[in-house]
């Protein structure tokens, strides 16, 4: 499974069609309670943070994965004027960090990479 933790409903859709086309279980959270929620669950893949959420910080997502299992795949995307959102994630140690709009591009390619199913 893929979280994206957003709460922007356009970007849900955007992610939600190529996810349905690849066969990728994709959840979508607005909160730090949900993902704690989901994470519990396990067999989470990747998580694709959207920067602009705004009151949450990539240190607090990335601190749900700590509890020593294996960390799932990190993404964070954001708009490309904001360096400081950027840095902060890279700091928490998201595996990559991307401009919105190459996010939105590529983001088929990128769910079929998080998507680490096994026998895929």
């Amino acid at each position: 499974m893929v979280i994206l933790f957003s709460r922007d409903l356009m970007l849900a859709s955007q992610v939600g069609g190529p996810a349905a086309q690849l066969g990728v279980d994709v959840a979508t959270v607005g909160s730090l309670e949900q993902l704690s929620q989901r994470a519990e669950q396990g067999g989470v893949t990747g998580v694709i943070l959207d920067l602009g959420i705004g009151d949450v910080s990539p240190a607090e997502v990335m601190a749900a994965f700590s509890d020593g299992a294996s960390r799932p795949r990190m993404i964070a995307f954001g708009p490309h004027v904001r360096k400081e959102l950027f840095a902060a994630a890279e700091e928490a140690g998201f595996d990559d960090v991307l401009p919105r709009g190459r996010f939105v591009g590529e983001v088929t390619g990128i769910l079929a990479e998080l998507d680490v199913r096994p026998g895929c």
